[in-house]
């Protein structure tokens, strides 16, 4: 799924050449991260029967220090510190509306994965970015390039093989019958 993520990504560089690809790159990491993030949570909160809220301080602890070391070797903290002080609103404000709604996001997306794990997690997730991009069409028009049909097929599949995982043997049952039935009318 998360490679037809990134295929879209990738189609939308066509129809807008002038993409930087250092944020093509970020994206398609970001994408990767996604998909690998669910089942180390998942393993964690499995392993060690630890809550929503503790896994949410450690990832976003985890952020923060990555934030600010990159902040430190780029020699941009106290200019960003002074950038935020002569905007507050739009700064501290938004940043801290952004941190609630990301914290409720993601304690759904926590439950999702104790309560379903986190294929099913990863699913829906990746089928809200798939309806994200369906109404980004639907909402502002953008020229249409092939390659859009085809990632959308490489989501799908991906969803597929994922309730296929899911329910293999119910799926090969009628997959077994299916065939039975239709070499049947061949004999």
């Amino acid at each position: 799924m998360s490679i037809g993520l990134i295929f879209f990504t990738l189609a939308d560089s066509k129809v807008q050449p002038n993409f930087d690809a250092y944020g093509v790159v970020v994206i398609s990491l970001a994408l990767v991260a996604d998909a690998i993030i669910g089942n180390y949570q998942e393993k964690i909160m499995k392993t060690h029967h630890v809550p929503n809220v503790e896994i949410v301080f450690y990832s976003f602890m985890f952020g923060f220090l990555i934030t600010l070391l990159g902040l430190l070797i780029t020699n941009n903290l106290f200019s960003s510190i002074s950038f935020w002080n002569k905007h507050p609103l739009p700064t501290y404000g938004y940043a801290l509306l952004f941190s609630i709604l990301g914290y409720l996001g993601i304690d759904v997306v926590l439950s999702l994965i104790k309560e379903y794990g986190a294929l099913i997690c990863v699913t829906v997730t990746t089928c809200r970015k798939v309806i994200t991009i369906v109404l980004s069409f639907t909402f502002f028009s953008k020229p249409f390039v092939f390659d859009y049909v085809w990632s959308g097929l490489i989501v799908i599949l991906g969803i597929y093989l994922n309730v296929y995982s899911r329910n293999q043997t119910a799926f090969n049952a009628k997959i077994s019958s299916y065939t039975n039935s239709l070499l049947s009318l061949f004999r």
